[in-house]
């Protein structure tokens, strides 16, 4: 019973829709209300760009122009501060003479063996 109730409102669907829209369908007045909501498609477009489209347009501009700028951007650009300080102290090292470097690099290599000699428990 049920499955036949579904096919016949399947078909009555079908030929409505041929009727309406079909090869040699006429031009149908929307006079009535049903058949405006019929011809417009129940509105689901309207509907789906009242209830999401517009509040996410909304929030995403708010979202632009207000936090993104203030959170966002603001951790950004007081993490690019912070190394311009960095660099800053770091460019006095840079005197373009070369004993300097061989001083840094033995430096290095110094703090390295320290380092070595301490986590491997060699005593001198």
């Amino acid at each position: 019973m049920l499955a036949l109730l579904n096919v016949s409102l399947g078909l009555f669907g079908m030929t409505l829709a041929y009727k309406l829209y079909g090869h040699r369908a006429k031009e149908v007045k929307a006079d009535t209300f049903v058949k405006r909501v019929i011809i417009n498609k129940f509105y689901v477009d309207e509907l789906y760009e009242f209830i999401i489209v517009k509040p996410l347009l909304v929030a995403s501009r708010f979202i632009a122009n207000s936090i993104d700028n203030k959170i966002f951007d603001g951790f950004i650009n007081y993490s690019i501060l912070f190394y311009r300080v960095l660099a800053g102290q770091f460019i006095r090292l840079q005197n373009g003479k070369v004993r300097f470097y061989a001083l840094y690099i033995l430096l290095g290599v110094s703090m390295m063996s320290l380092f070595l000699i301490y986590k491997l428990g060699v005593t001198i």
